[in-house]
């Protein structure tokens, strides 16, 4: 609940409600219309309804909405991809902290912990560069934003589901997607062409859900020849298509 604190903190110190200093000075900043507080019962025919999966039955049914006021800094946000990336964009153009707050903020400390985000350096199949990302999950929706600030390229993934068991398979599926915009690293070019992957188990999914079996172990075989391919499937993500 550190970020349940924060805003404690920010609005005991701005004397305004955390809606109004987001407003203020994140939000219309960065151009994020599309963003408010998920303030219950608050009429707001924009926002999605939510999905679960029965993990055991596998049919899908509508998550109730929560009432989310005690948390609205650690998980109470409505957004979308598109606002989320516009907050990127605003934090490369100047518009929200100053260049020493930014390095501050993206400096990884124990755990590779920035100030709200998690930060590492990529030296995977791309150029190594610095990333920095945080995950959501509320009842019923998952997000998960990518910054690359060296490169300027931002990525936001918003889900109304909550079918994907495993944190780490939505993260790989991001990096995935954030490769097309990332130079690959001279000496990986050198090995082999480099092409940018779903996680494995994702690539799956279709031909197992239409029982086309053959076509799932071919790309299975696929994935596994290529030396560049690295996955860390575990058994939580595996039986997420067996529920399916």
């Amino acid at each position: 609940f550190g970020f349940t604190l924060l805003q404690a903190v920010i609005e005991n110190t701005s004397g305004k409600s955390f809606e109004e200093f987001m407003k203020e000075y994140v939000w219309l900043p960065s151009g994020m219309n599309n963003t408010s507080l998920d303030v219950y019962n608050r009429p707001n025919n924009q926002k999605a309804q939510g999905y679960r999966r029965d993990p055991v039955k596998g049919n899908i049914f509508p998550s109730k909405f929560d009432d989310v006021s005690f948390k609205y800094a650690a998980g109470g946000v409505l957004s979308t991809a598109e606002d989320m990336v516009k907050m990127c964009i605003a934090l490369e153009q100047g518009k929200l902290l100053n260049e020493k707050s930014i390095k501050e903020m993206l400096t990884p400390g124990p755990r590779n912990n920035g100030l709200g985000w998690g930060v590492r350096t990529k030296k995977n199949n791309t150029a190594e560069t610095l990333l920095a990302s945080h995950p959501g999950r509320s009842n019923g929706f998952e997000s998960y934003l990518f910054y690359y600030p060296e490169k300027k390229v931002s990525l936001a993934i918003v889900m109304n589901q909550n079918f994907i068991s495993d944190i780490r398979l939505l993260m790989r599926f991001t990096e995935g997607l954030a490769s097309y915009f990332l130079p690959v690293n001279e000496s990986v070019k050198k090995k082999m062409q480099y092409i940018p992957y779903l996680p494995l188990i994702e690539q799956m999914r279709e031909p197992l859900l239409k029982s086309k079996i053959h076509d799932a172990i071919s790309v299975y075989r696929e994935f596994r020849s290529n030396p560049l391919s690295k996955d860390d499937n575990t058994e939580d993500a595996i039986n997420t298509i067996g529920y399916e």
